[in-house]
This record gives structure tokens, C-alpha cells and sequence, in this order.
């Protein structure tokens, strides 16, 4: 099978193969910063900067709104930019899709990190369970973090 290439342009990808974090794409070969690909993809902070004339471009505002708020207000306020610039600005934000036209809202999902061995049914040993990253970027993070600390022992975790 050969693979759509595009060209990825910012984000946070670039420690990564793919966009899930997996070198697993069936479809898409990304050509990190590059712009050799007939489509181009603008993530994140990248949404600002001029574009390739040379391809067709895309937006993606991948990180939550919670981590760059500054860029989800940018594109709020620049809509004339991104409609001669964008096909599409990719968003998972509800409100912000409801502000244009030019925004198409998507679900954000990556693969599982879990191995495929470990998929299974576990023996709950509490009333109630919670699946939760370390992550502590933000003040929803950080709340998460103290509702787990609050429960530990009282829920699996």
C-alpha cells in the first residue's frame, strides 16, 4: 500500500514516527517539517506562520485548550487568515467549532499505549476504577492528580 505523504509542520510529534505515537500508519507517511508532500498540515503554534503556496494546507490545533489557549484565541480572532490559508483548521474544541465554517470538528484519540498482552479483564477489587495519566502540565492535570492521591487505596487504580 503506499502512504498519503504530508508534510507535519510544528506540533508535538517529532520525538514520535507517527502522530499516535506508533510507527503502525497504514496510510500516512509524515515528512516531519518538511516540504515535499503534496498536502501540509500546520500544527499547534505552526497556524500563524505563512504557508506553502505549493500545497494544499491544513490546520490542526492538536493540543488542548488548557495547554495553548493562546492559539486557540489567535485562531478565534484571525478567522480572515485562516479561511485564505486553511482548507480546514482540525479542532476537538466544541465551542470554537460552532465559531466558523473553516474549523471541522474531530475526535481526538491516540491508540492505546497498553500492550496487546495486557488487554484483558482484570479483577476489580473495588467499587470504583480510574484510568488516569502522570501528567501535571496544566490545572486540570493537577486536579486529577489530587483526586487520585484523595482515593488512593479506595479505588483501583
Amino acid at each position: 500500500m503506499i502512504k498519503q505523504k504530508i508534510n507535519l509542520i510544528g506540533g508535538g510529534f517529532q520525538h514520535s514516527p507517527s502522530t499516535s505515537g506508533f510507527d503502525d500508519n497504514l496510510y500516512v507517511e509524515w515528512v516531519k517539517e518538511g516540504t515535499t508532500a503534496p498536502i501540509s498540515m500546520y500544527v499547534d503554534h505552526a497556524i500563524p506562520n505563512k504557508v506553502n503556496p505549493n500545497t494544499k494546507n491544513y490546520a490542526w490545533l492538536s493540543e488542548s485548550k488548557t495547554i495553548i489557549p493562546q492559539y486557540y484565541e489567535w485562531c478565534k480572532n484571525n478567522i480572515g487568515f485562516l479561511k485564505e490559508n486553511y482548507i480546514k483548521v482540525f479542532t476537538h474544541d466544541v465551542e470554537l467549532s460552532k465559531v466558523s465554517d473553516i474549523f471541522c470538528l474531530v475526535q481526538c484519540s491516540m491508540k492505546s499505549f497498553l500492550n496487546a498482552n495486557d488487554y484483558q479483564i482484570y479483577k476489580k477489587t473495588k467499587l470504583v476504577s480510574m484510568i488516569a495519566s502522570n501528567k501535571t502540565a496544566c490545572d486540570e492535570h493537577k486536579y486529577r492528580q489530587n483526586i487520585v492521591q484523595k482515593y488512593l487505596g479506595k479505588c483501583d487504580l
